[in-house]
């Protein structure tokens, strides 16, 4: 009979053992969850800057190209672009969705960009108002104003690829947050049937019905279904819980 406590108690030790690994695991995955969302929080505004800065960049090749040379470059105009509709307040979906989308608006002005790398002859064909104050330096300001527009183009195409990349490292965040959602859910799966093999093994073997198994089953979440500030918040909670169990279960191991 004592034999068979021992082996009760050491087969109760190890469950508790298994359920607190799991317990970190899990909490390991929401962390994770935590820092791509304070991650696309962050990349998001330096995102945004970094639009913004090109925006202020562009206008001073504006002003600076009328006041030189009194010429409005209507083409660069064509490159401006807004920002992408993204938030936290948002669905991982729509988010995924309009980064995408977003992203094919960027090649697309890579490609319009790279036709204008050489400017089109028709730009300069009416030298006259490049420089009408002066038409024997004609020849010369073209040459200059064309080398400036290559040079805008040139630094538009690393502005555009830097853009690119900034995007699809933000779309790449969302989905590896839909990734480890999708591992929590198959975490939760397993462990639910871990749990009920704990039971039944217990109630075959020593005919002993360990209710403390059922206060430490993981629930089933739908974190997937909701925007990333409510992801947010159901992952600190879940977390809070999780630490509460991992004490409780070290709490009963103890008194074994």
């Amino acid at each position: 009979m004592r034999r068979k406590i021992a082996s009760l108690k050491n087969k109760l030790i190890k469950f508790h053992d298994s359920k607190e690994k799991a317990i970190l695991e899990y909490i390991s995955k929401l962390d994770h969850i935590l820092y791509l969302i304070s991650e696309f929080v962050t990349s998001k505004e330096e995102l945004l800057s970094f639009i913004a800065e090109g925006k202020i960049k562009d206008n001073l090749f504006y002003q600076k190209i009328e006041k030189e040379f009194g010429i409005q470059y209507d083409v660069a105009k064509s490159f401006e672009i807004s920002p992408p509709i993204f938030s936290i307040y948002r669905e991982i979906e729509y988010n995924l969705t309009s980064l995408a989308n977003y992203e094919i608006i960027i090649e697309k002005k890579i490609t319009q960009n790279n036709m204008r790398l050489e400017p089109q002859p028709q730009l300069l064909k009416n030298r006259s108002q490049i420089h009408p104050s002066n038409f024997k330096n004609a020849n010369f300001s073209a040459s200059i104003i064309k080398n400036k527009y290559t040079k805008y183009h040139q630094e538009k195409e690393i502005f555009l690829y830097s853009l690119k990349s900034r995007v699809s490292y933000i779309r790449d965040i969302v989905l590896d947050i839909n990734k480890t959602i999708l591992e929590i859910k198959s975490f939760i799966k397993e462990h639910k049937e871990l749990d009920n093999k704990w039971t039944l093994e217990l109630k075959n073997e020593y005919g002993f019905y360990y209710r403390y198994i059922g206060r430490l089953k993981f629930l089933e979440t739908n974190l997937g279904q909701w925007t990333l500030s409510k992801i947010k918040d159901k992952a600190l909670k879940e977390k809070e819980d999780l630490l509460f169990f991992l004490n409780y279960s070290k709490d009963k191991k103890s008194l074994l």
